[in-house]
């Protein structure tokens, strides 16, 4: 039986962030009868056969935003129903939390009752949410120094942040509705949550994965961190991952011993050569929290300002140049970190070992087993396998090899750090070669005296990575080098928003930089923070002239100083 997956819902004001267009009375109906079923509707009559995404929601973000957006194009009957779903539930009292903080409304009677601990009373179970509540917000804002959510004008009764108690029935823990539009893609929020996380199937197996309290400890930190969000920073469609992973992150961050993620890593580990933001299938969207538990045991407690400085970059950014820019600012290659990222995710299960300390995660015996994305045979004194990967990606390649006594398994990590695409084309497939030799080839990396492995590729994005039966091999660390090349280049406003300049290192790590036309007009001049990207420094700019418009097609001249060393080109 598949697990209950769980949910970031947020009800949004989609015309800021959809443009407006008709769909078919088949997609509409079909939008109307999963979100009925989701929220256990049980006086419409569904259509014959009906499954609501094969009885599993992945995530409801999309499913909600698309029923508000084409909240018109429905029946005037459709309408009506979806307004009910769309409400704040009426309950029959309420609490607030001891840090008077939240307030929780539930139900004393009936299936919304609260009975995480079915031994106690409706208030008690209630007043244990809210502890949970304040336990997350203690670590969230008083800890990590996240902004709390903002007021909601009175909503609920006053301007405490509001939880509602409700029986999901399994289909979903949680969800966090945005409400008002306060700001730049900034919302007013509140949740509704599940009543006891003990819902069963007939067959007796739990619905959720962690049951009762526990269960709602570690969803009230993931659904707050939702709350802090939308109401601080952004929300934004095009990058729910990264909503989503932080979230996940905050539960093991919150609440260490109840591991819930756990049961969310089988599907991010089934299909691990995705490109970065292509972590949408199944719960593959929540397992990729781990990237942020990697960082936090590889990096240590540094890793909280990482990620809170990720979320301050993303009001004006995306996703993933605000993950970047983060890491460069602690001076960490996103290419040695993602590659890394790959040895530990390969070493769990029967794989982790005392021999794989420091390469795998202190919880990895308990991970999933990752399955290679494609398995090769070495033999003779060399082969080539010819390959393609994604942009921001990483690729695992098993390539067995018969030693004349038993067969050796070398994994080949290879990790494609094309910031660039993975930006504007992250679905896209680019060719590389994995060289094999039983001898020290030209350029080759040494897996052991019998081994020998080297890429060829177009670009120095790459790197590679060699785990030999089991044992790691990762081969030299990055260097962080000055770049010798403007890139993306040529720069296309319609797909890039930002182009980078190179620069010298300096231990300030502040550098400026001007813009001439050919004929040595200076067209734009700032100073800016040096960053690395791709391994190598440079300062990044949007393409503006300094009256921040566009810079009419041609070749510019750029000029960086870095403590007075000069780097110049087109």
């Amino acid at each position: 039986m598949k697990p209950t997956s769980k949910f970031f819902a947020l009800l949004i004001l989609v015309a800021a962030v959809y443009g407006q267009t008709d769909i078919s009375r088949e997609k509409l109906d079909s939008l109307y009868y999963k979100i009925l079923s989701s929220h256990n509707i049980t006086n419409i009559k569904f259509p014959s056969p009906f499954t609501a995404d094969e009885g599993t929601i992945k995530c409801g973000f999309g499913l909600n935003a698309e029923i508000k957006y084409y909240f018109d194009q429905f029946t005037l009957e459709q309408q009506f129903t979806l307004q009910k779903v769309m409400s704040r539930p009426d309950l029959q009292t309420s609490i607030v939390s001891k840090s008077g903080k939240f307030r929780i409304h539930y139900d004393e009677t009936g299936t919304n009752k609260p009975a995480y601990e079915p031994t106690l009373s409706a208030i008690e179970n209630a007043q244990l949410v809210a502890d949970a509540f304040d336990s997350s917000y203690a670590f969230e804002v008083g800890y990590l120094k996240y902004p709390e959510p903002p007021k909601d004008n009175g909503k609920g009764g006053d301007d405490l942040y509001d939880i509602y108690i409700i029986n999901y029935n399994g289909s979903y823990y949680a969800e966090t509705w945005s409400d008002s539009l306060i700001g730049n893609r900034l919302y007013t929020s509140y949740m509704e949550f599940e009543n006891d996380f003990n819902d069963k199937y007939n067959n007796g197996e739990y619905k959720y994965t962690t049951q009762g309290i526990n269960g709602a400890r570690v969803t009230a930190a993931h659904e707050f961190h939702h709350a802090i969000q939308i109401g601080n920073y952004a929300l934004k469609t095009a990058d729910l991952y990264f909503h989503e992973l932080t979230s996940t992150s905050m539960e093991e961050f919150v609440y260490d011993s109840i591991n819930d993620y756990y049961d969310y890593l089988s599907d991010f580990f089934y299909k691990p050569a995705c490109s970065f933001t292509e972590f949408t299938e199944g719960n593959a969207i929540y397992g990729q929290g781990i990237w942020n538990i990697f960082l936090f045991e590889k990096y240590g407690t540094i890793t909280y300002d990482i990620i809170k400085r990720q979320w301050e970059l993303f009001r004006q950014t995306s996703a993933l140049e605000a993950i970047n820019t983060s890491l460069s600012e602690n001076q960490i290659s996103f290419k040695q970190a993602l590659n890394e990222f790959g040895v530990w995710c390969y070493l769990t299960n029967y794989r982790k070992s005392s021999e794989t300390e420091g390469h795998s995660f202190s919880e990895g015996k308990n991970y999933p087993v990752l399955k290679p994305s494609a398995s090769r045979i070495f033999s003779g004194t060399d082969s080539s396998f010819a390959l393609s990967t994604k942009p921001m990606a990483n690729n695992f390649i098993r390539v067995l090899s018969n030693n004349g006594t038993y067969i050796d398994t070398i994994i080949a990590i290879v990790t494609n750090a094309d910031f660039s695409n993975g930006l504007t084309s992250p679905n896209s497939d680019f060719a590389f070669m994995l060289n094999m030799y039983n001898y020290e080839a030209a350029g080759s990396q040494k897996i052991t005296n019998n081994y020998y492995a080297k890429l060829t590729t177009t670009n120095d994005f790459y790197k590679l990575a060699t785990i030999f039966n089991n044992e790691v091999n990762p081969g030299e660390n990055s260097t962080i080098v000055t770049a010798d090349y403007v890139f993306p280049n040529p720069f296309r406003y319609s797909k890039q928003n930002k182009i980078y300049i190179p620069v010298e290192y300096n231990a300030d790590m502040f550098a400026s930089f001007n813009i001439y036309s050919v004929d040595m007009n200076l067209v734009y001049s700032s100073d800016g923070k040096i960053q690395t990207l791709f391994d190598k420094f440079v300062l990044s700019w949007d393409g503006m002239d300094n009256n921040h418009k566009k810079l009419p097609t041609g070749v510019y001249i750029y000029i960086s100083n870095s403590d007075d060393k000069l780097k110049k080109g087109k």
